[in-house]
Order: C-alpha cells, then sequence, then structure tokens
C-alpha cells in the first residue's frame, strides 16, 4: 500500500523539527539521565516531550492547519508513535552499554517496562494532543509541565507509596501480560479516539 505522499511529507516536517543539534544535545542529556537513574517510570517522557515540539515551530512560523485536511493531523499522530518507538530502539542499543559501565543489568528494557511505557505515553499522547492543537504551544505546555512534576514525584516516593509498591508487586509477580495487554489495548483505543477528537476540534476552529 503506497503511502499518501501529503502524509509522507507531513511526517518528514514534524522530525525536520527536531533533527538539529540543540534538539539532539537535549535528547541525549535526558536520555542518559533517565537511562543512568532508572528512572524506568517516566521513561516515556522524553518521547512524549518531543512529540510536541513541532507545535512549536507551527506557532512560531504561524502554520495552521487547513479545517478540512486531516492529513497534518494524521501524520502527527503517527510522527509520534514513530518517535516513541525510536525511542525504544534505541535504548536496546545502549542499554547493555549502561549495564556495562555500571557493572550490574538495568531492568529500564525489560517487556513489562516496554509496555508500561507504551500504555502511558498511548494515554498521556492522547490528552496532550488535543489540547496543543485547541489551545497552541505556549498554553499547553503548561500541561506537560504539569504532567512533567506529577510523574517526577510520583517516580520519587513511589517506593514509599503502599498502594503503588502493592500494585506494582501484583503485576509484577502475576500474570503481568494480561495486565499490561489490556491497558494496551484501551491506551491505543483511547489514542485512536484522541485522534478523531482532534479532528473535529480543527474542523470546528
Amino acid at each position: 500500500m503506497k503511502i499518501n505522499e501529503n502524509l509522507k511529507q507531513n511526517i518528514i516536517n514534524d522530525f525536520q523539527a527536531i533533527l538539529n543539534k540543540r534538539m539532539i544535545t537535549i535528547f541525549a542529556l535526558l536520555f542518559i539521565i533517565y537511562t543512568w537513574s532508572d528512572m524506568g517510570a517516566v521513561f516515556f517522557l522524553i518521547p512524549l516531550c518531543f512529540a510536541l515540539i513541532p507545535f512549536r515551530r507551527d506557532e512560531y512560523q504561524n502554520i495552521s492547519v487547513p479545517s478540512q485536511n486531516s492529513e497534518m493531523i494524521k501524520a502527527r499522530y503517527i510522527y509520534s508513535l514513530l518517535l516513541l518507538f525510536a525511542v525504544i530502539l534505541i535504548s536496546f542499543f545502549t542499554s547493555n552499554v549502561v549495564s556495562m559501565f555500571r557493572g550490574s543489568i538495568i531492568d529500564l528494557l525489560s517487556m513489562y517496562s516496554i509496555m508500561i511505557m507504551i500504555v502511558i505515553f498511548l494515554i498521556t499522547a492522547g490528552l496532550l494532543l488535543p489540547l496543543f492543537y485547541k489551545y497552541g504551544f505556549k498554553k499547553g505546555q503548561y500541561a506537560l509541565y504539569i504532567l512533567v512534576i506529577v510523574f517526577a514525584i510520583i517516580n520519587l516516593f513511589q517506593s514509599k507509596i503502599s498502594a503503588l509498591v502493592s500494585l506494582q508487586e501484583i503485576i509484577e509477580t502475576s500474570q503481568w501480560y494480561i495486565v499490561t495487554s489490556i491497558g494496551f489495548i484501551l491506551g491505543g483505543l483511547f489514542f485512536m479516539g484522541s485522534y478523531f477528537i482532534t479532528k473535529r476540534l480543527v474542523i470546528k476552529k
């Protein structure tokens, strides 16, 4: 099946928004910090943050989405997913190196961690993308800041929160793949629903 050329070009344009020295440097620093600190619970924030960068370019270059053209919206959702899987792929190549230097094996890339990361990404991206389309980058970024702070606090104190610890132990020691598979399906449906909501928001503009 041949990819629509307009859709393909929009995806390329979104990737070009992050392919510069500044963005690559920030990406590398965040990646190192999250990897070395074992902050797997918030690892999804890396692709999420970079998935929203094209909105900044659109706002500063005064690029708007034509009210009847859903290709740009579809391209951004596809771009977000491609970015997520690119981060996972890169982490496969770097996790062994980090483990070698640290002298221990990190569980950042266990199947459980990857599934949880994908599910959380689908839900949070599904929430933020419509907000960024409706309010723009300047206003939408505050929702991202709040999200980052909330997950950072949860990750910092999760060992002290008995409810979270109990839930994590249940998932990890039982049939976690069933739980994460259900979460994956629900997250995927939520992400798809977000796409259609965004289309309606843009058409109403």
